[in-house]
């Protein structure tokens, strides 16, 4: 609404000479009555009676009205002319608001922490939200309504599913008792088409009716298999997969006998626990393979098979080095490895008979670090560095020997001079999973500051991780919260 230039409050004839304020204080810049045809004082008087009233114009006021109607009518087409203007330009905005929206949400949803949360977390957290059912017979028809969100209340151990077109979707099922299981994982069954991933505990009341997807997994492209860990249990034959033609990343938490079907030929991801023969027959079908997790339960045969070569492998971990003999990878990139007295010889002859150049090194368990300063002075494309402190299950280790294994590394990585040994390292990680070694946080922090203080250094990303014990001081918090300001 435009004011009039004079802010005083405008009396009865001052309304009738401005048309912006006629009774409805419309907008007009160009109408005024002194420009209407026939304009007077008398007339303007009679109008006024005319917009309080219902008497009907005379002829010597029609003149004057149908001028007024005429010049507001203009400008009313112009104020919807513009208003649609700006109606189109708005849902243009709001068009372009909603896709850059939508593609915002999916690249913030890739840098998302829950993308690198455990699956086990996510376990316990959707078992303390999805509603409760405290027993199940053999009907499942309830479960139509929202077949992802079931939770039978027993104590047993838990077991998981995600299944979904592109959703992670959770169920938990608790009970002894098999057929509430069986017909439950048979109603999910008729929904396996559009799996795409799926993670599941092979029980004993699963096993039977679990072939029963073979020719029914034709989008399911990630898969986590774990078995029932109780004493006596023996699953039948697993060949439900091998028809599974998206299938390309899978982990099997695997100790026993049974045989699994899978079609190795398209997988580019696995990670396995089972004896060698098993890895050998998977990496001799797999040349498509990118990561593999290769964790031995059974000694290695004798003797060795002819190299396998992994043209394409760029990440490796292995729970023996003595696997890394049965090996080329001329891609590698990051290798991971359980360290025995041997381990590091082993990697470094891997590595000059693959020709490879990773830059990415995880040592596991309680290496002395002396080979370690080896390896790394002789190795200069190995740009990131991680110990984890660990013990393998049933392994007796001294404390002693754990605490002299991160010391001698957090010494070893300590920068004095020019000269010394991981210059070329720029990221370093400390991991401990032993509940009695904690990590030792003050050395940690001296180690930090020195490779802080020398110039040279190409030193950008430090991580420590302990499972158990105390985290750092007030004194070493500070120092790390210090480092971690100045960059």
């Amino acid at each position: 609404m435009r004011l009039p230039s004079d802010t005083s409050a405008p009396d009865s004839c001052n309304l009738v000479d401005d048309l912006h304020l006629l009774r409805v204080r419309c907008s007009s810049d160009t109408t005024r009555n002194s420009d209407i045809p026939g304009a007077t004082p008398d007339t303007s008087a009679r109008y006024q009676r005319l917009l309080q009233s219902n008497e009907p114009p005379g002829a010597a006021e029609l003149s004057y009205i149908h001028a007024v109607v005429s010049n507001t009518a203009a400008r009313l087409g112009d104020l919807d002319g513009e208003i649609s203007r700006l109606r189109n330009r708005l849902a243009q905005l709001e068009k372009e608001q909603t896709q850059l929206s939508g593609y915002h949400s999916q690249n913030a949803a890739i840098i998302s922490p829950l993308r690198r949360m455990p699956p086990e977390i996510l376990a316990q957290i959707f078992s303390w939200t999805l509603p409760r059912i405290d027993e199940m017979a053999g009907d499942v028809s309830d479960l139509q309504k929202s077949p992802w969100t079931v939770a039978l209340e027993e104590n047993c151990p838990l077991d998981s599913f995600a299944l979904g077109n592109r959703l992670h979707s959770f169920l938990y099922m608790r009970g002894w008792d098999p057929a509430p299981q069986r017909n439950l994982f048979r109603f999910l069954a008729e929904h396996s088409a559009c799996w795409e991933e799926l993670s599941i505990r092979i029980t004993r009341s699963i096993s039977p009716p679990f072939n029963d997807l073979r020719g029914r997994l034709p989008s399911l492209r990630r898969l986590w298999v774990h078995w029932d860990a109780r004493p006596g249990f023996n699953p039948e034959e697993i060949d439900c997969f091998t028809t599974a033609s998206s299938l390309v990343e899978i982990e099997f938490d695997y100790t026993g006998s049974v045989a699994i079907g899978i079609p190795p030929s398209q997988l580019t991801c696995y990670r396995l626990r089972c004896p060698w023969e098993i890895h050998q027959s998977i990496l001799e079908a797999s040349p498509s393979l990118i990561e593999a997790k290769i964790d031995i339960t059974e000694p290695f045969p004798e003797p060795a098979r002819p190299t396998l070569e992994m043209q394409h492998l760029e990440r490796l971990y292995v729970s023996d080095a003595k696997a890394l003999e049965y090996l080329r990878t001329p891609r590698l990139a990051e290798i991971a490895l359980e360290v025995t007295a041997d381990s590091l010889d082993r990697l470094d002859s891997f590595i000059l008979r693959s020709s490879c150049s990773p830059k990415r090194l995880c040592l596991t368990g309680a290496p002395l670090a002396s080979p370690t300063e080896t390896f790394l002075r002789k190795h200069s494309s190995v740009s990131s560095f991680a110990l984890v402190i660990s013990t393998r299950e049933g392994a007796a280790v001294e404390n002693e020997v754990l605490a002299n294994s991160l010391a001698g590394h957090l010494a070893m990585l300590t920068v004095f001079t020019n000269a010394a040994v991981s210059q070329h390292l720029t990221e370093i990680s400390f991991g401990c999973k032993v509940e009695s070694m904690p990590i030792d946080y003050p050395l940690f922090l001296a180690m930090l500051k020195s490779r802080r203080r020398n110039t040279p250094c190409a030193f950008e990303y430090a991580t420590s991780l302990s499972c158990f014990g105390p985290g750092p001081d007030s004194v070493t918090l500070a120092g790390l919260n210090a480092l971690c300001r100045v960059g």
